[in-house]
């Protein structure tokens, strides 16, 4: 999958290095396929080696032919390392089951290099307790909306989130599963958005720089243009304004304090008889917040297994899914 960029960033790569190697092999193949390519983008030559199931680009002497440029990247080498492995941690939770590993060759020590080797059926959690650690993933939750047309997944403090734990960890923002910046256009202002709700919420959170987000907004089909920048770290939204109601109403949801019609209504708890073993309190949490009078339902006695269930009239349903403790657990 190239996410938009048509394969002219490996040309690019190409034009400017000594060596480019495109090393690719599908399941069910006996053998990958190994692709040299030159200046141009042409392809030299293509032979078959062992390869597991995936791709691999590998890029020797890069920038060779351009020496200033290649001065400039040494001397600035530590910053661009930096968001390089940003960016890796990004992709890896945007698409949680594939592995990541950064690896810096002939460094000094091995305090760079990063991996991320998911387990099967691995999610969004499992993959933020590797990129930003346990302490800050344990602070937030997992939830989903659809609304406008647009289907949005984050992983976000909680309303009582440490302060100390969330801060300096970073925005990631997805489009479709594909990184985005939040820096610029519509994006930003989503994050805008994000800082005033965790803001107005819980007062402790106020001056926290860069609090952890994860945000992916699942699109319409044609609703947004990803070939607008160079770097593919944007895109130009048909109607922006119709997807910032949607994460508007989406954060006045789970930070229902900030919205005074929103509440949370405990819906699904189960409890056991006295010869069952009980779920994790993990598996028990599972609330919705709709958009009528406050509701709030009492634990019945644990004597039998009861299941509550109350319907309620909501034109925004927002499910947020059990935390999952165990690596690998796969999310509802």
């Amino acid at each position: 999958m190239w996410l938009g960029f048509r394969g002219e960033a490996l040309a690019s790569v190409a034009e400017i290095s000594a060596t480019l190697g495109i090393v690719t092999c599908v399941e069910g193949e006996a053998a990958a396929a190994l692709l040299r390519v030159r200046k141009g983008g042409d392809i030299e030559r293509q032979e078959h080696v062992s390869h597991p199931v995936g791709t691999t680009i590998r890029v020797i002497d890069f920038f060779k032919s351009v020496p200033v440029w290649k001065r400039a990247a040494l001397k600035h080498s530590s910053r661009y390392l930096v968001n390089i492995k940003h960016l890796m941690q990004a992709y890896a939770l945007s698409r949680p089951a594939i592995k990541f590993s950064l690896r810096i060759l002939k460094a000094k020590d091995h305090k760079s290099n990063w991996m991320y080797a998911p387990k099967s059926g691995a999610n969004v959690e499992d993959a933020a307790f590797k990129v930003v650690g346990r302490l800050c993933a344990s602070q937030c939750k997992w939830i989903v909306l659809e609304s406008n047309g647009f289907k949005i997944q984050a992983f976000l403090p909680r309303p009582n989130a440490d302060s100390s734990k969330i801060g300096n960890q970073g925005h990631f923002i997805s489009v479709d599963s594909r990184p985005v910046s939040g820096n610029q256009g519509t994006l930003k202002e989503i994050i805008t958005l994000f800082k005033e709700k965790l803001r107005k919420v819980n007062s402790s959170l106020a001056g926290v720089k860069k609090p952890f987000i994860f945000m992916n907004v699942v699109c319409p089909p044609d609703s947004y243009d990803p070939n607008i920048e160079p770097a593919k770290d944007d895109v130009l939204f048909d109607n922006s304004g119709l997807l910032l109601r949607a994460v508007e109403k989406f954060l006045n949801a789970f930070y229902s304090k900030a919205h005074p019609e929103m509440r949370l209504v405990q819906q699904s708890k189960v409890f056991y008889d006295d010869n069952e073993e009980p779920t994790s309190p993990a598996q028990k949490d599972h609330i919705t917040i709709c958009e009528d009078q406050i509701e709030v339902i009492p634990n019945p006695p644990k004597r039998r297994r009861t299941l509550i269930k109350r319907k309620m009239k909501t034109h925004h349903k927002l499910s947020v899914v059990p935390r999952c403790r165990t690596l690998g657990q796969s999310q509802n």
